[in-house]
């Protein structure tokens, strides 16, 4: 059977074959291919979604059996009396029954069974695309918060710098005291902001664990892969990828096939059934004798079920309605989602290239003002003022990157497939 994952997974071909659970190793430095290739094999999700795939293995061999002989074999006893005296009863037989027809019902079956099977296989498929999406945006997460930590403890060197300075000018006679309270000042708020920023890595940490399934994970590294790369694709080239790929859809799709043949298959309900049966049976006052071995065929008409098979067409009927409003409703909500995520791809690019303009503009003020103060003419607000708007713009250009990286994973979950 013919899996929409293998659709999926193409995309990563480059991930290796999985022998086994995958561990982390203390201090291990892990890319973003081995995050997901580990969330794939350790996230509870992903093992619960199999187990209703494979429960709806077993109900479409359970409805194919109704085509397959059934045997029975039975042995009974019983002690009469009659008046005051009693004899023993013995009897034994063997049945086999075969259904010939019924109408197309247990096709039917199989055939609403079949396509449940498919629906519960596009909604497995759909976990994992969620599941990578949530490894991206976790993983990304973290990168972002190594960053703002890195720009942090350059932040703290410099105001550390800042007031050594301040301190030899204030020695020698150059500057006031307020030189050095300021720099004292600006070097406690950088410390303090350095204890956020290692928490902030702590959280987003927690994030990417419980993203992989794997909250005890030791202690590890990530690849850095902040970075930009521009892509190729229209709106409607990822709209028409969306409407071909996304399992969602087609989980959706499949639910209303079943409806479709669920109406088909109440309209049946009342079929004529005909079957054969053959037997033997033997048994008298002890295990022997009377034998008999019979043969035949039965048909089961239906005349009148109180209107049972009508309401079961109204019921089948409603809830293709009910499926196929709710498959035109998701329709609209992909088309959404594939729009907003594509602008936000789009809108992090420019944000990008803006950030990284102001973050140059920013280091040479940083240096304008550092020259300055060294010369003698510049003030400790310019220097931090310099500062804080250097340490800003490195933030909002960090940023940007993550948010140019997490929508591209919201776009690559939109569309259903990985981003050329």
């Amino acid at each position: 059977m013919k899996r929409f994952l293998l659709l999926f997974t193409a995309f990563f071909l480059f991930l290796p074959s999985i022998a086994g659970a995958v561990e982390i190793e203390k201090g291990q430095n892990l890319t973003l291919e081995q995050c997901m290739e580990i969330a794939l094999e350790r996230h509870p999700d992903l093992r619960g979604a199999k187990a209703r795939i494979d429960a709806r293995e077993s109900i479409v061999s359970q409805v194919r059996t109704a085509w397959k002989p059934e045997a029975d074999l039975s042995s009974s006893y019983n002690r009469r009396s009659v008046t005051d005296e009693g004899y023993d009863r013995y009897s034994s037989s063997v049945t086999v029954s075969q259904l010939i027809s019924d109408g197309g019902k247990t096709r039917s079956q199989v055939n609403v069974a079949e396509i449940d099977l498919q629906s519960s296989e596009y909604d497995y498929d759909d976990m994992v695309q969620t599941l990578v999406f949530d490894v991206k945006d976790t993983y990304f997460a973290l990168l972002r918060a190594n960053k703002e930590e890195e720009v942090v403890q350059e932040a703290v060197k410099m105001y550390e710098h800042h007031l050594e300075q301040a301190r030899g000018y204030y020695e020698v006679g150059r500057v006031s005291r307020y030189d050095v309270t300021t720099a004292e000042v600006d070097l406690s708020n950088a410390r303090l902001n350095l204890i956020r920023a290692k928490t902030s890595v702590k959280t987003a940490r927690s994030g990417l664990n419980n993203a992989l399934g794997y909250p005890d994970a030791p202690l590890f590294s990530i690849e850095d892969m902040l970075t930009y790369e521009k892509i190729e694709l229209t709106r409607e080239k990822a709209l028409a990828m969306a409407s071909d790929t996304r399992p969602d859809l087609k989980s959706l799709e499949a639910k209303k096939r079943a409806s479709e043949e669920s109406v088909v298959l109440a309209a049946r309900s009342n079929s004529p059934t005909l079957s054969a049966t053959a037997g033997y049976s033997w048994g008298d006052d002890d295990f022997t004798g009377d034998e008999e071995l019979y043969a035949g065929v039965s048909l089961n008409v239906s005349l009148y079920d109180g209107g049972l098979a009508k309401e079961k067409i109204r019921e089948a009927r409603a809830d293709l309605v009910g499926t196929d409003a709710d498959l035109q409703g998701l329709e609209q909500d992909v088309i959404l989602e594939v729009e907003k995520a594509y602008l936000e791809v789009q809108d992090s690019e420019q944000a990008i290239l803006t950030a990284d303009k102001i973050v140059q503009q920013a280091r040479e003020n940083l240096d304008l003002a550092n020259g300055r103060y060294e010369v003698g003419v510049g003030s400790p607000v310019e220097v931090t003022d310099a500062t804080e708007n250097y340490i800003n713009a490195r933030n909002t250009y960090y940023t940007a990157l993550y948010d140019y990286r997490s929508a591209l994973a919201a776009l690559e979950k939109a569309i259903g497939g990985k981003v050329k």
